[in-house]
């Protein structure tokens, strides 16, 4: 409720036991750089400027739920991530990334949409962790993203979906095996 301030959190602070340090604001082409600049970016489809803001890969987490079983139909099974709806959800898509479980990092291939080769309506979070294969469902856990590959697209049949998904893994690897990502 923008009710947050340094005399505020210096307040809480003696309260709760907890430090606080005031900060110079981040300025970026004389706006600051505040979370609503952020979100608004992330909502405006200018994902990769919001990461550089950020300076750090997107975080979404959540519990591990049922999805419809397509993933690993098609050789690739995915964590289907439920999401509060409080959420912001960047653009539809394909992104690289990493997934937390437990503490174990796995490179990750993450869709965000919502499956039109197969009629889909609501949005969806799947994550492939590239050499996972446990069970996982009902488990927390933790998606870091950290560069869009690819929008949503529709295919003609599932030939065509599992040749674009090989694809985006490789992909995936490769942007995960670069020097220059934060992984």
């Amino acid at each position: 409720n923008k009710e947050g301030n340094v005399s505020k959190l210096k307040t809480l602070g003696k309260k709760y036991a907890f430090e606080i340090t005031a900060v110079k604001d981040k300025i970026e082409n004389e706006r600051i750089v505040k979370s609503s600049l952020i979100r608004n970016l992330i909502v405006h489809k200018k994902f990769s400027h919001a990461l550089e803001l950020l300076g750090h890969p997107y975080l979404i987490m959540g519990k591990v739920i049922d999805g419809k079983g397509r993933g690993k139909t098609l050789g690739y099974p995915t964590a289907n991530i439920e999401i509060k709806e409080t959420k912001i959800i960047p653009p539809l898509g394909v992104y690289a990334g990493y997934a937390i479980v437990g503490k174990k990092h796995f490179k990750t291939a993450v869709n965000i949409g919502r499956n039109p080769t197969f009629g889909g309506k609501n949005i969806t979070v799947e994550a492939h962790l590239i050499g996972f294969h446990k069970n996982i469902r009902g488990k927390k856990i933790k998606v870091f993203l950290i560069k869009k590959i690819r929008n949503e697209k529709k295919f003609a049949n599932q030939n065509g979906l599992v040749e674009t998904i090989k694809k985006d893994i490789l992909k995936v690897t490769r942007i995960l095996s670069s020097k220059n990502t934060i992984y």
